[in-house]
């Protein structure tokens, strides 16, 4: 009787270690796995791009793990690539990587400083890269640790259990450009310069798409250098877009079309983004 007994008070406590296993944090948006460091994101978006052959085909999360890609870091980390505009969810289980998720590993392969540009237009408009440029807005500098607390509390989710996936959006927005680290680990906001950036009016919303982006700047064209008859304009009574010719920046422009859509959908649903994996 007593072996009886001691074998249903460990299968309870099993059964309770399995179900403690499977409770969730929650978060208001995708946040990165926090099992895989923020240096295997770009690894699983390069084998993304070669077995998709440059986005052509969509592929599955599962195909990119082994190697160099550990397991279930492509699985787990996909829901928050898409909504970073890396990936681009086709159907399910099936992914593409972006027009700028292609440039951007093409650019590494040169240098990080050569990506480095591609990455900051999608990183901008998320919302920690909306919230970095919010809390620095009137302050030179906040701590790492400050900043993760701030991260956490926007997200609405657990600092304790979810530090290691709120550290790697620390690591887009410092690798991007967006926030520089001090050696006492002290982020401080990198704004752009005003003369390399030419705004898209959105109205009467009053958002703004910058359209010259910092992958301009990297081929060394400025602002005003550029002869008048090369730009394109569009007006409308909603909207105003005056772009540059040149078919890699209308690349750019959909791409910012796109976070705009999705930033705008996510604010009206407070939810994630329409068409993200759930």
């Amino acid at each position: 009787m007593q072996n009886e007994d001691q074998a249903q008070a460990e299968d309870k406590q099993a059964s309770e270690r399995m179900t403690a296993t499977k409770v969730r944090t929650h978060s208001k948006y995708p946040l990165p796995s926090e099992r895989h460091a923020f240096d295997v994101h770009f690894e699983v978006l390069r084998q993304f791009v070669v077995r998709s052959r440059n986005g052509q085909e969509a592929v599955g999360a599962d195909s990119v793990e082994g190697g160099s890609v550990p397991a279930q870091a492509a699985s787990l980390n996909v829901r928050f690539l898409t909504t970073v505009g890396l990936l681009r969810f086709v159907e399910k289980g099936r992914y593409v990587p972006t027009e700028a998720a292609v440039r951007f590993v093409t650019a590494r392969s040169v240098s990080d400083e050569k990506a480095r540009p591609i990455l900051r237009p999608l990183i901008e408009p998320t919302w920690f890269g909306d919230l970095a440029a919010r809390v620095l807005q009137t302050r030179p500098s906040i701590t790492e640790d400050e900043f993760v607390g701030e991260l956490a509390l926007d997200a609405q989710t657990d600092k304790v259990k979810k530090e290691p996936a709120l550290r790697i959006l620390v690591e887009y927005l410092v690798f991007s450009g967006v926030l520089v680290r001090d050696d006492q680990r002290n982020l401080s906001l990198v704004r752009a310069p005003d003369a390399t950036v030419r705004p898209v009016a959105v109205e009467p919303s009053g958002l703004v798409i910058p359209v010259l982006t910092p992958i301009d700047i990297a081929r060394g064209s400025a602002q005003n250098s550029v002869d008048p008859v090369d730009w394109q304009t569009i007006q409308t009574d909603d909207f105003i877009v005056k772009v540059r010719s040149d078919l890699s920046v209308l690349d750019d422009l959909r791409g910012y079309i796109d976070l705009l859509e999705r930033k705008v959908r996510r604010s009206k649903s407070g939810g994630a983004p329409e068409g993200a994996p759930r």
